[in-house]
Protein backbone atom coordinates (compact mmCIF):
# COMPACT_ATOMS: atom_id res chain seq x y z
CA UNK A 1 0.00 0.00 0.00
CA UNK A 2 1.55 3.48 -0.96
CA UNK A 3 1.49 6.34 1.93
CA UNK A 4 1.47 9.70 1.49
CA UNK A 5 4.98 11.51 2.20
CA UNK A 6 3.47 13.51 4.45
CA UNK A 7 2.90 10.96 6.75
CA UNK A 8 0.06 8.71 8.67
CA UNK A 9 -1.76 6.47 10.61
CA UNK A 10 -2.79 3.04 10.40
CA UNK A 11 -6.16 4.47 8.85
CA UNK A 12 -4.40 6.08 6.22
CA UNK A 13 -3.17 9.49 5.97
CA UNK A 14 -3.61 11.86 8.10
CA UNK A 15 -5.01 15.72 6.47
CA UNK A 16 -2.09 17.62 6.49
CA UNK A 17 -4.21 20.55 8.12
CA UNK A 18 -4.34 18.31 11.10
CA UNK A 19 -1.11 17.45 11.60
CA UNK A 20 -0.17 21.37 11.13
CA UNK A 21 -2.34 21.99 13.59
CA UNK A 22 -0.89 19.53 16.04
CA UNK A 23 2.88 21.05 15.24
CA UNK A 24 1.37 24.54 16.00
CA UNK A 25 0.22 23.46 19.15
CA UNK A 26 3.62 21.92 19.97
CA UNK A 27 5.03 25.08 19.49
CA UNK A 28 2.78 26.98 21.49
CA UNK A 29 3.79 24.83 24.30
CA UNK A 30 6.93 25.02 24.01
CA UNK A 31 6.86 28.71 24.23
CA UNK A 32 4.57 28.65 27.20
CA UNK A 33 7.19 26.24 29.06
CA UNK A 34 10.13 28.11 28.12
CA UNK A 35 7.54 31.37 29.72
CA UNK A 36 7.65 29.95 32.54
CA UNK A 37 10.95 28.65 33.47
CA UNK A 38 12.00 32.06 32.41
CA UNK A 39 9.56 33.63 35.07
CA UNK A 40 10.90 31.20 37.43
CA UNK A 41 14.52 31.99 36.62
CA UNK A 42 13.85 35.74 37.22
CA UNK A 43 12.18 35.52 40.23
CA UNK A 44 15.27 33.11 41.60
CA UNK A 45 17.55 35.12 40.18
CA UNK A 46 19.59 36.17 43.81
CA UNK A 47 19.64 32.51 45.48
CA UNK A 48 21.44 29.93 43.42
CA UNK A 49 23.45 31.23 40.49
CA UNK A 50 23.98 28.30 38.61
CA UNK A 51 20.29 26.45 39.38
CA UNK A 52 19.14 30.31 37.20
CA UNK A 53 21.21 29.77 34.30
CA UNK A 54 20.52 25.90 34.04
CA UNK A 55 16.80 26.82 34.31
CA UNK A 56 17.49 30.12 31.56
CA UNK A 57 19.30 27.40 28.88
CA UNK A 58 16.37 24.96 29.44
CA UNK A 59 13.86 27.74 28.81
CA UNK A 60 16.19 28.84 25.32
CA UNK A 61 16.25 25.26 24.18
CA UNK A 62 12.47 25.32 24.54
CA UNK A 63 12.56 28.16 22.06
CA UNK A 64 14.98 26.84 20.01
CA UNK A 65 12.72 23.80 19.59
CA UNK A 66 9.46 25.90 19.06
CA UNK A 67 11.43 27.68 16.32
CA UNK A 68 12.67 24.99 14.64
CA UNK A 69 9.10 23.43 14.19
CA UNK A 70 8.66 26.16 11.72
CA UNK A 71 9.56 27.51 8.67
CA UNK A 72 8.10 31.37 8.28
CA UNK A 73 5.17 32.12 9.30
CA UNK A 74 4.28 28.21 8.21
CA UNK A 75 5.00 24.81 10.10
CA UNK A 76 7.48 22.41 8.63
CA UNK A 77 6.41 19.02 8.27
CA UNK A 78 8.78 16.63 8.29
CA UNK A 79 8.52 14.57 5.31
CA UNK A 80 10.04 10.89 5.66
CA UNK A 81 12.84 12.38 3.22
CA UNK A 82 14.08 15.18 5.30
CA UNK A 83 14.55 12.94 8.25
CA UNK A 84 16.42 10.29 6.28
CA UNK A 85 18.57 13.18 5.19
CA UNK A 86 19.10 14.52 8.82
CA UNK A 87 19.86 11.21 9.92
CA UNK A 88 22.20 10.27 7.56
CA UNK A 89 24.07 13.56 8.10
CA UNK A 90 24.29 13.03 11.83
CA UNK A 91 25.29 9.22 11.17
CA UNK A 92 28.57 10.95 8.74
CA UNK A 93 28.97 13.24 11.60
CA UNK A 94 29.42 10.83 14.21
CA UNK A 95 31.88 8.20 11.80
CA UNK A 96 34.06 11.65 11.22
CA UNK A 97 34.02 11.77 14.56
CA UNK A 98 34.78 8.82 16.01
CA UNK A 99 37.71 8.56 12.93
CA UNK A 100 38.99 11.48 14.54
CA UNK A 101 39.25 10.25 17.96
CA UNK A 102 40.85 7.07 16.16
CA UNK A 103 43.61 8.88 14.51
CA UNK A 104 44.38 10.85 17.57
CA UNK A 105 44.89 8.31 20.07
Amino acid sequence: MKRAVTGGAHRGPVALRRQKRTIRFVQVLLVLVSGGLTAFAVSSWGEERTQTVVVLLLAAIGLVAAWSLSDGLDVRIPAPARLDELAGRAERAAIDRAEEHAIRR
